[in-house]
Formats: structure tokens, sequence, C-alpha cells
């Protein structure tokens, strides 16, 4: 099969990583499923499974037109039994101004919540899980929880806006702090057999997720929308590649301009002499 330019040949024990957030609601986001869900929250929010055995799954479709959705983030949406809203969403690629996004979402879906005649005491707590494929927090911490705090004090106003951020990257790194359950899942995620093999054994809710990852990645439509997913993740890489690309020959080009040494501009941009030199023709000064 291929996507684009891009060829797939599916070994009998191929895995659809379930980081791709099609694969990710076909797991987490359905009724049937709950059970997992509802041990992935506890994992995530260190809260007791019990709390969440009433968890209302809100957004548990999945559209049938993937290429019109392949652009779009298909989260997973839920309500727990005391009424608190849940929000769970992964990116693989970075998005600009990604906090502002967080919380600019956040917000709607806190505001969302009152209706004509309620009073501000009828607000539920919102909780927004974001698992992302890149590094955007600058702690040594897999998993980093934010709410609203005193900046000197760091009194807590409130508990009402809730924010997780987990970056799968760092759990390869050395000098991180990582939660076991937490990292397990990840790894889950990741898609690697070997490893999710063993977490199974351990897991019973890893275990169930692992069976219905299995029947997923050898369906048809499941291969087809992780081919289309592929090819558009590597058009994006692709094109932000190519702006950064152009991004340097620029600021190479305006240093020859200005008459900077060479060596000097090969370490700025990364060019080798040679590069430079032919940079230098295009901008009429060789």
């Amino acid at each position: 099969m291929s996507g684009g330019s891009l060829t797939f040949v599916y070994s009998e024990d191929f895995l659809i990583p379930p980081k791709f957030d099609f694969m990710f609601k076909a797991i987490f986001g359905q009724e049937e499923n709950k059970d997992i869900l509802s041990a992935f929250l506890s994992a995530v929010l260190k809260m007791p499974l019990e709390q969440f055995e009433d968890l209302e799954i809100l957004n548990s479709e999945i559209s049938k037109d993937y290429d019109e959705e392949k652009k779009s983030i298909l989260d997973v949406r839920v309500r727990t039994s005391k009424g608190e809203n849940i929000n769970i969403e992964i990116q693989l690629q970075p998005i600009k101004s990604m906090a502002e996004r967080i919380v600019y979402y956040l917000s709607k879906m806190y505001i969302r919540q009152l209706k004509e005649g309620e009073g501000y005491n009828t607000l539920k707590k919102c909780i927004s899980i974001n698992i992302l494929d890149f590094q955007m927090v600058p702690l040594k911490k897999l998993h980093s929880i934010y709410q609203l705090y005193e900046r000197e004090e760091k009194h807590r106003l409130t508990d009402v806006l809730e924010v997780h951020i987990i970056e799968i990257p760092k759990m390869y790194e050395d000098g991180i702090y990582k939660e076991k359950e937490v990292e397990d899942w990840l790894k889950f995620l990741e898609g690697r057999k070997e490893e999710i093999e063993v977490l199974a054994k351990e897991n019973k809710a890893i275990d169930k997720a692992y069976n219905k990852l299995k029947v997923l990645s050898k369906d048809d439509k499941a291969r087809l929308e992780y081919e289309a997913k592929m090819a558009w993740l590597t058009d994006e890489i692709t094109r932000i590649n190519e702006a950064k690309l152009e991004g340097k020959i620029e600021i190479a080009q305006n240093m020859i301009r200005e008459g900077i040494d060479i060596g000097l501009i090969c370490k700025v941009t990364g060019f080798s002499k040679q590069e430079i030199e032919e940079a230098k023709k295009n901008v009429g000064l060789n």
C-alpha cells in the first residue's frame, strides 16, 4: 500500500502506534473500553480507579471521512460522576503558541458549562490532558501539572482549571522525573510490541488495550487512516524543513552582503564554505 510517495509493507505483527489520534480514540474513546480509559485517567490524575466508575464519554463517534479529518485533532472528552470535564488530546507535531492554545480550549470548556440563569457555583472542574510527541516544558519532568496559583506565596486560588502536559520524548532522557504508571501508558502509546507485551503481563488494562490494538492494526480502514496520517506528517515535516532551509539561506545571504567573515557565516548557519561560496554567486558577490 502507498500514501503519497510512501510505501507501506505490513508484517504479521505490525502495530499502529496508539499515539496516532484516530487510534487513540478508537481504543480509549469507546463505551466498551471505558475500563481502559478509567485506568489511564487514574494513572495520569493520581486518583483512585473507583472515581471513574460512572465515566461518561461525550464524543465517542469517529468520523467516517478521515480525509476531511486528518488535519484536525481527534480528542476524547469525558465527564465524571461529579460533573468534572476532562479533555484528552494528542499532538504529534509542534504547534506555535501551544500554551496559549491549551488555555484557550480549556477556557472554552469551562465557559460552556454555564447555562442562562445559573450561578458561578454550578461550574465544575475542567481538566486538559495534553500528550505531546515533542518537548514543550523546560522542566526535568515527564508529566507537568498546572493550576492557578499566587505567584510568590504559591497559594492556590482555585482548582477548577487544571492542565496536564505529558511529553513523550522525555521518556528516553536521563535525569527526568518519571511516574511509572504514566510512563507505562506512554510506552503503550509508542506501540512497540516487545515493551507492550511485558506491560500487558503486569497491567490488566494495558493487556485489554493491547488486544484491541492488535485487532485494529489489522483493519484495512485503520491502515488506510494510518497511511494518510503518515503522508500528511511527512508533508508537514518537509514543509517545516524547507522553511528552515530558506530562512538559513536568507540569513547567509544577508551576512554575505554585510561582508561578514565566511567562517562566522558557516558557524551561524551550519553551511559549508563551499555552500557559502555558492550563495555568494546568488547575491552577485562572487
